[in-house]
Formats: structure tokens, sequence, C-alpha cells
């Protein structure tokens, strides 16, 4: 959601037909899927170095959502007419 909306505010627009409630159901799920991952990750190894790891991989991969932002804001940039909504031409 936060990476959403500083998309937003930064000037990119959200896809046709979806909404802050979509986003917060798909929010949900992600927070779901991350603990379970955690969940497993504490339930397949014993305590020690490789249980960190995995948690700590687990809580790293969040900076993906950063790398993703930043790949947008140069995609915009750079093709602003691929992220802009077509409005129908009229005749």
């Amino acid at each position: 959601m936060l990476s959403t909306a500083i998309c937003v505010w930064a000037g990119l627009h959200m896809p046709a037909g979806v909404t802050w409630g979509d986003l917060t159901i798909v929010g949900i799920i992600c927070g779901i899927g991350f603990t379970v991952a955690l969940f497993f990750a504490t339930a397949a190894f014993p305590p020690g170095h490789l249980l960190d790891q995995t948690k700590m991989g687990a809580l790293l991969s969040f900076s993906a959502s950063l790398l993703a932002l930043i790949a947008a804001y140069i995609r915009s940039a750079t093709m602003p007419q691929l992220l802009r909504p077509r409005r129908p031409r009229h005749r």
C-alpha cells in the first residue's frame, strides 16, 4: 500500500478498475504469505545460523519493493506513454 501511495504521489496511475480497496485486500494476502514464509522457516530449520539466515532473507525480500518502485519511476520517465491511461479520441 505504501509503495502504491508513493507511486501515485509521484505521478503514476493505478490501472483502470483497481481501487484502494482492491489494493488493501492484496496487501493483506501478501502479508499472510510473508507470515507463512517465516512460520515455515521456523518449522523447517532448527534454531541457529541457518534459521537466522532464512528469516533475514525473508525480511530483506521487502527491499525488492523498493527496487520495483525505482524501476517503475525510471520506466515512467523514459516511456511515459505506457503508464498513462489512454483516452478515447472523439471524432
